[in-house]
């Protein structure tokens, strides 16, 4: 839902200058990294390890903080979660991040009154505690949610916990499931009826 590309390259572009005093463009880092541990990413732009240490915990600081207004939300999402809204449709978020972060960054861009639930959960078990959390709030049994997720390896670890998965080819696999978000609705339709 939320594209942190631009917020991340942010972070990590004031942490390296605050530590280092030199300017660096983040942005071509963003897409492969931006979901890794910031330490993979300031070891490309940061040799010494003092200074790397220094710039990681800066990192997490202006993420939580000052880069929130760099943040977008993906072209589509909002019309498409207003229509599942009007179609009393529930919608649960799952995230990776700490959960004040994570609500944080959804009201910001104006996204919570979507949500039935947001859950967050470690990296390790996402998503399936996290779907199963949201199962168990919502009341429906697994086979009557589908979770539309940001790649494939997310897809298939919710798959095998029993829960419907697809991708999502708008956060950047081009090879995903539904292309965009105004295509969710048909998908939707197609499995549930």
């Amino acid at each position: 839902m939320v594209d942190a590309r631009r917020a991340w390259a942010f972070a990590l572009q004031q942490a390296v200058a605050a530590v280092t005093g030199e300017r660096i463009d983040a942005e071509p880092l963003a897409t492969e990294y931006h979901r890794r541990p910031w330490r993979h990413a300031v070891a490309v732009v940061v040799r010494d390890p003092e200074q790397a240490l220094a710039v990681e915990r800066l990192c997490d600081t202006f993420f939580r903080s000052s880069a929130l207004k760099h943040l977008r939300v993906y072209e589509g999402l909002p019309r498409q979660l207003d229509r599942f809204r009007e179609r009393r449709v529930e919608v649960a978020a799952i995230t990776r991040l700490p959960h004040e972060l994570a609500r944080r960054q959804i009201e910001t861009l104006g996204l919570d009154r979507f949500f039935a639930v947001l859950a967050a959960t470690e990296p390790e078990s996402f998503p399936e505690s996290a779907l199963a959390s949201c199962q168990r709030f919502l009341g429906v049994a697994p086979e009557r949610l589908l979770a539309v997720c940001g790649d494939r390896i997310d897809a298939r670890r919710a798959v095998r916990a029993g829960f419907p998965a697809v991708t999502a080819a708008w956060t950047g696999d081009e090879s995903g499931d539904v292309a965009a978000p105004a295509d969710l609705e048909a998908e939707v339709r197609r499995r549930f009826g």
